[in-house]
Order: C-alpha cells, then structure tokens, then sequence
C-alpha cells in the first residue's frame, strides 16, 4: 500500500499544474467521461462496446485521480461501484436505468470534490506564497547578515593592518635619539593611518630647563611623503597654548572634539574663528623631573592633529592617534635622555659650558665653514684675573662659585648663536661667529666693562668683584686651527702683563 502511494505521489507531483490548466484538464475529462458513458448507457445491450467504454472511462477517472491526488480515491471507489451496478443492469432489466442514476450521483459527487480541490489548491497556493515571503525575507535577511559580516571582517582586516604599520612605527620611535627623526617617522605614521587626509599636527615637549613647551615641528599639512627627507625640523617655543591645550593639560587625558560647532564644551570661544572644524589633543605622558624628586605620569608634551573638514577620522583611527601618541612620549624621553648623556660627555659640569675638547672640534668646524663661505669669525680667549689669589683667600668652593658665574654670566650676554666654552681652569673661550674685527673688540669690551660691575658674595658678611683679561684674534683664511689660538693666547698674554682688566686683540700688537 505505502509503494502504491508513493508511486501515485511521485506521479502527481511530478506534474504540477497551474490553476487554468487543471480546470482546462477537469473539464476535458468531464466532457469525455460524460460522452463515453451516454455512448456505453446506449450500447448497454451490446457488450463489447459498453465494456471498452468503461474501460476508457475507468482510465479517464484514473487519470483524474493523478490530477486531483489522494482525495480521488472515493470519486474512484465510488465509480467501482457503479462499474458493479452496470454490470448487473446487463443481467437483470430491473436495473436497466440504473446506470444512468449512479452516473449523475457520480457527476454531482464529482463535481463537488472537484470544486472542493480547487478550494484547496487555492489554499495550498496562498501558502506557498506566504511561506514563498518568508523564505525570501530569510533570504534578504540572511544577505544582509552576509553584508554585514563580510563589512566587519573588512574593517577587522583594516584594523590589522593599521595596528600592523603602529607595530613597525614603534619598532623606528624606539631607535629615535633625535627630533629630526621622531618628526619623519610621525609624518610617515600619520600618512600611513590615514592615507591623503587633509590633517595637520604639531607636537612640543616641556623644556624643564626653561619651564616652558617647546615645539619640534611647524605645522605641517599631510598630503604626502615624497619629501619627508626634506622636511625641516626646528625646534622653537611654543607659547601659543590655547584653550583645547589648557583643557588637556589640566584634565590629563585626549580631548577628542569631531565637530566644533557642535561641541558643548567649549561654548565662550568663537568658533566661526578657529582654523579648525575638528580637533584631537592627545597629553604625552612620562616622567617629569623635578627639583628632588621624578613625578611619573606627569604631562611631557602634547601632540594635537587638527583639520578644517569636521568628523575627518572615525574612533579607531582616534584610538592609534592615542597609540602613537604614548610611542611618541617614549620616543621623546628617550631623545632628551640621549641629549642630557651627551651633554655629559661635551658640557662641563660646573659651568655647563663646552669642554675644551669638543670645543676645539667645533672651531675647526667653523674655521672651514667660514672659509667655504667667507664669513666673518672672531675668537675670544678670557681669563679671571687673580683667581689663584682668590682661591687662596676664599678656598676653592667660592672658587668653583665664580666659575659657574662667569659661566651664566657669558651665556647671559653673548649671543645663542655664539659658542662657549670652559678652556681650562679658569681660563674660557667664546666663538663670534658672523662677527667682524671692531663688532668682536666691541663685544669683549662689554663683556670686560659688565663683568667688573658684578658682585660676588662670599658670606653674608663679605662679597668680592673681579675683573677679566680678554684676548681676541679675527680670522683670515690663511691661519689654521692651533695658529688661531696661539694668536688669540699671546693676546690674552699682553693683556695679562699690561695690567689685566683689558681687552686686546693680536691686531693691535702684531
């Protein structure tokens, strides 16, 4: 039974129909049931005829029943049984009429299942057609979940990548011992991260020395990395702190404003004048040195990024902005730290002044500069007067006082650009550079006159004054190195034998 329908099972609904077709099929096959049983209702007598007839008939009900499926069987039980009383009305003419009344019973019965499977494949069309809906809204729904997945491991892709360049960038900022090249590799960075975006940055650190920030690059706007070599680095005071600075300063963590015009913080400034739409100011933070002790998670710079197009970068690239921000604070400890070590291997300690040394280096350097490009130099030798007397009388510690004074009070008067140095004992050197004849006369006999006036204490009850012996030389190309100093040393020589306090230049004696 189960083979049986399964085969009828197969048969159907391996030809679905539409609609009009199976009404088109059901009418065909009423007409032709219909005509071939008023043919076998009229031939009853003849038995051969009367029994093809219900053999085609039987083959059309069958045929039916593949149409209409399982519902069929009764329709086809139903005309078994009239086959029974037709074959009766050929023994018997009591039933001779019987025929034709089961023929309209199976008529009506078959219309109405008929009709009743039309019902029911309307209804199982509508169904088809909801559950059609639904397997197409799943459908959308499962593309958009794809979409969405597929934008997630993109971005997560992105992300990779962009922490991929952070990595190699702080592989270069750990090596970095200098501004020049902590300022190429934040450029690159910034490119890297954000590709052509129209955003400018700038980036100080706080000079402990002078108690102020400094800056180590102009503002810069990032368009490329061609010239990245070429770019300068200058490193100025930055004194323009305006009130995203301040905030951050005081706050102590990033101020993150996508758009001006919208932010809620800052509504007292006048935003329709400011540079910028968006803003990011990002504190570096380390360890700051102070007069006893090193305060650690202390402000050490600031790097700010800026741009006039608002939203210009999403939050991720604001979170490697805050990642580069700490390489950067690193990198920048680590370049003054290098800077201070080799401070001690060129400086003097006492006076903080160039050792004899590395300052003889730097006036061969500027003896061939000068030669290159025939520009003026002087050299000045200087010499405390007395100053064995004075250690003699006061000791040594007083002694190592007026070192360090004439130390401050050289880098005080003399220019940023000159060079200054500890000679020996209490013997020092200054480089005049671009300085002629009479404006180096001019300049040590300020330095003498000035000097004189100034009164060291000893105690509280005692202060001395003293005075300087200053010989110079002026530079012609075709002196050298040692023949320099040696002129500039047998002029401090005159100096010191014709009554010191006095300023001479080899000029004047040769």
């Amino acid at each position: 039974m189960n083979r049986v329908q399964t085969v009828f099972e197969r048969i159907f609904y391996k030809h679905p129909k539409t609609i009009k077709e199976i009404i088109f099929s059901f009418s065909l096959i009423i007409f032709l049931i219909s005509s071939f049983f008023t043919f076998a209702f009229y031939n009853i007598d003849n038995n051969e005829i009367f029994i093809i007839s219900l053999i085609i008939i039987d083959i059309l009900i069958f045929f039916s029943f593949i149409l209409l499926g399982k519902n069929a069987l009764i329709v086809f039980l139903l005309y078994i049984l009239f086959n029974i009383f037709a074959a009766l009305a050929n023994i018997n003419s009591i039933f001779k009429n019987t025929p034709w009344i089961l023929n309209l019973i199976f008529l009506n019965v078959y219309v109405v299942h008929f009709l009743r499977q039309i019902d029911n494949i309307d209804t199982e069309e509508k169904l088809f057609e909801i559950k059609n809906l639904e397997l197409e809204k799943q459908q959308h729904e499962a593309i958009d979940k794809i979409n969405k997945l597929k934008k997630i491991i993109d971005g997560a892709k992105d992300t990779v990548n962009k922490y991929k360049i952070l990595n190699k960038i702080a592989q270069k900022l750990t090596s970095a011992i200098d501004f020049k090249t902590i300022n190429q590799i934040l450029h690159s960075a910034i490119f890297e991260i954000t590709g052509n975006k129209p955003i400018k940055y700038t980036l100080a650190f706080y000079d402990d020395e002078i108690k102020r920030y400094r800056l180590i690059m102009e503002e810069e706007n990032i368009k490329n990395t061609e010239n990245i070599e070429m770019m300068p680095t200058s490193i100025k005071i930055y004194d323009n702190l305006d009130a995203f600075d301040n905030w951050v300063i005081k706050q102590k963590y990033s101020l993150y404003v996508k758009d001006i015009e919208k932010d809620f913080r800052f509504k007292d400034l006048k935003k329709s004048k400011l540079p910028f739409k968006f803003i990011l100011v990002i504190p570096l933070l380390g360890n700051k040195k102070s007069a006893d002790k090193k305060n650690e998670n202390e402000i050490i710079g600031l790097l700010r990024f800026y741009s006039d197009i608002p939203e210009i970068i999403d939050n991720e690239e604001a979170r490697l902005f805050n990642y580069l921000a700490n390489l950067c604070a690193n990198a920048i400890q680590n370049t003054l730290l290098f800077q201070e070590t080799q401070k001690l291997a060129i400086k003097d300690g006492l006076t903080g002044l160039y050792l004899r040394r590395y300052f003889i280096e730097r006036l061969d350097e500027e003896i061939k500069r000068a030669k290159e490009s025939q520009k003026d130099l002087s050299f000045l030798l200087i010499d405390i007067d007395h100053f064995k007397q004075c250690n003699d009388t006061y000791g040594h510690i007083f002694g190592d006082k007026v070192l360090k004074v004439l130390g401050e009070f050289l880098k005080t008067d003399l220019r940023e650009v000159d060079i200054i140095g500890r000679y020996g004992g209490e013997e020092f050197a200054a480089i005049l550079l671009n300085t002629n004849l009479n404006g180096a006369r001019a300049t040590a006999e300020r330095l003498r006159r000035e000097f004189s006036k100034l009164v060291i204490s000893v105690n509280e009850n005692e202060a001395v004054k003293l005075t300087l012996s200053i010989g110079g030389v002026y530079y012609r190309p075709e002196y050298k190195l040692l023949e320099l100093i040696n002129l500039a040393d047998k002029a401090l020589y005159y100096s010191k034998q014709n009554g010191r306090n006095r300023v001479t230049f080899w000029e004047d004696i040769s």
